[in-house]
C-alpha cells in the first residue's frame, strides 16, 4: 500500500495541476491507502515560488522515506522495462558443477530452491559457484530505521533473503523422556 502512496505521490508530483485539485486529490489518496495519517508526514512546495501547495503533518519529526527511490523508478522501468521480473537460475558449467545466477528475486522461496536443484546428482557436483553481482553487500536492519539499530535480535536484511527473512519452526509434542 505504501509503494501505491508513493507512485501516486510521484505522478502528481511531476505533472502540473492546480494547488486546489491536489491537496484535493492527496486527501484522498491518503484516505483511501488504509495508512493512519498520524504515520504521514508531507510537505509540497512549488519550485519557482517556494508556496506551500500541500503539507500534512509537516512539522513532525519522522524516519525519512528513501526519496531516491522516486528519482530511480523512471529510470529502472526504462531501462528493464515495466514487465521485467528479477529471477535465480541454475545453470551447468559441466557435468560436475554448477553455476548459481541470483538475480535479486524479492520473492524467491525455499521452494523455488528446491525446484532449481531437484534435478542435480549430488554424488557427482563437485564446483558451486555463485554470481551474486546482481546484489549490493550490505545489511539492513528494520523498516525505514536501518541505521538506528533499535533491535539488536532483529535479523538483518539483505538481498540474499529467502522466504521473506523467515523461519518455519514446527514444535511438536514428543514421549521422549517420558
Amino acid at each position: 500500500m505504501k509503494k501505491l502512496l508513493i507512485t501516486t505521490l510521484l505522478f502528481y508530483l511531476t505533472l502540473s495541476v492546480n494547488a486546489k485539485g491536489i491537496k484535493c486529490d492527496l486527501n484522498s489518496v491518503i484516505y483511501a491507502s488504509g495508512i493512519d495519517k498520524s504515520s504521514i508526514a508531507i510537505s509540497i512546495k512549488e519550485a519557482d515560488t517556494k508556496k506551500t501547495v500541500y503539507e500534512q503533518n509537516e512539522k513532525i519529526l519522522m524516519h525519512p522515506a528513501s526519496v531516491q527511490k522516486i528519482l530511480t523508478l523512471p529510470a529502472a522501468i526504462d531501462v528493464l522495462g515495466e514487465d521485467y521480473n528479477f529471477s535465480t537460475k541454475l545453470y551447468s558449467r559441466n557435468p560436475n558443477g554448477y553455476l548459481f545466477k541470483l538475480g535479486g528475486d524479492p520473492y524467491f522461496t525455499s521452494g523455488d530452491l528446491n525446484n532449481l536443484v531437484k534435478n542435480i546428482d549430488s554424488q557427482k557436483v563437485k564446483q558451486i559457484y555463485i554470481d551474486d553481482s546482481i546484489l549490493e553487500a550490505k545489511d539492513w536492519g528494520e523498516g525505514w530505521q536501518w541505521d538506528d539499530d533499535l533491535n539488536t535480535s532483529m535479523p538483518k536484511f539483505n538481498s540474499y533473503n529467502m522466504d521473506e527473512n523467515r523461519m518455519r519452526i514446527t514444535v511438536m509434542k514428543s514421549n521422549y523422556g517420558n
